[in-house]
């Protein structure tokens, strides 16, 4: 449904009923229910927070998340903790973080969560302007989501290609990708907490085309979808 304060909420719950768990694998993973749920709704403090205690502990134990996930939890939380230094404004520590997430990543064979750090490190380079690792992130990214094939992590992937070719100039691709990708969103009802950035970001590209009337109803969408989900991270952009 895309409501993210009803997620957020959910999320927390199952962290405190997943905290008193009588196995001690499922304990530490409590915390991964709710840390990219905080991200959405702008939470980055307490997101940070949960991340770093998920990394320390899981730390020397790469196992951990597997069966549950069907990831490791700690190379998850390295790569959050790097999102949301991202947020905040940390570039260059984002930067070391989620390369050395994606290191870990390779390393394990963890394809999806390669696949996210690479998002990330898209999103990075939109912050700091550096295109010339913004694309080739953003490529990569969209290469290992179509491998794994989960809707989810294929809209991700493309939603940072077409903010990526956008910044790179390429206008019509950008758009192109963009309405594409916002029809897989509401075609597969996932990802609908990044409904709003779509939206924003395909404002951007259709106005640089010219259709300026277009540009102005789909900003005005953005707007009123972030605030109808409680999307506050979206609805900045």
């Amino acid at each position: 449904s895309g409501d993210v304060a009803t997620g957020v909420r959910h999320s927390l719950e199952a962290e405190r009923l997943l905290r008193n768990a009588q196995d001690e694998e499922l304990r530490p993973l409590a915390l991964m229910t709710a840390i990219y749920p905080l991200v959405v709704v702008g939470r980055l403090a307490e997101a940070a927070a949960k991340a770093e205690e998920l990394a320390s502990a899981t730390h020397g134990r790469p196992e951990f998340g597997l069966e549950h996930w069907g990831f490791r939890a700690f190379v998850f939380a390295i790569m959050m903790e790097g999102a949301v230094e991202v947020l905040t404004g940390k570039l260059d520590a984002a930067r070391t973080r989620l390369g050395r997430s994606v290191e870990l990543a390779r390393q394990y064979g963890e394809v999806e969560n390669e696949g996210w750090a690479l998002m990330w490190l898209a999103d990075l380079a939109f912050f700091a302007g550096d295109q010339d690792v913004g694309l080739p992130a953003a490529r990569r990214g969209v290469e290992l989501a179509e491998k794994v094939g989960s809707p989810y992590s294929r809209i991700g992937g493309y939603q940072r290609l077409g903010a990526a070719l956008f910044h790179d100039g390429q206008v019509n691709e950008a758009r192109e990708t963009l309405e594409n990708t916002l029809a897989l969103t509401r075609q597969c009802g996932t990802a609908l907490e990044v409904e709003a950035r779509l939206l924003a970001w395909l404002a951007e590209a259709v106005l640089a085309g010219g259709d300026v009337a277009r540009a102005c109803q789909l900003a005005d969408e953005a707007l009123a979808v972030a605030d109808r989900t409680g999307a506050v991270l979206d609805g900045m952009f």
